[in-house]
């Protein structure tokens, strides 16, 4: 990575602190402790300025009406959805003789990964 030589100037408590993280190996050098400080600064502040435009939205009477007309469209297809899920998963169940639906498997549906919650009507 190329680097730029520059000069810093810190408080003294400061420069000790940064000295004792490097002694303790906590860090190789004050190179590297205050670049991953930059970096990990300069992050949040992005993240800040990303939150502070989502703040706005809040108040974006135009974006929350188009918000709440999305997830009105989306409802109906997600509940279908869901129910198929949920009457697949008994299908399974029910059509392989095994009480969890995954052949060759003793795990039951709450320890897969893929488990979602089951809702029935």
């Amino acid at each position: 990575m190329d680097t730029e030589l520059t000069t810093l100037a810190l408080p003294p408590d400061l420069m000790a602190a940064v000295d004792k993280v490097v002694q303790e190996g906590r860090a190789r050098s004050r190179d590297e402790l205050v670049e991953s400080a930059v970096r990990r600064e300069l992050t949040e502040l992005r993240r800040s300025a990303l939150d502070a435009e989502f703040r706005h939205m809040a108040d974006d009477i135009d974006y929350q009406s188009e918000a709440h007309q999305i997830l009105g469209e989306f409802a109906q297809a997600d509940w279908e959805t869901l129910r198929e899920d949920a009457y697949s998963d008994d299908c399974e169940r029910c059509s392989e003789g095994k009480p969890n639906g995954i052949p060759g498997s003793s795990r039951t549906p709450s320890e897969r990964s893929d488990a979602g919650p089951l809702i029935l009507e």
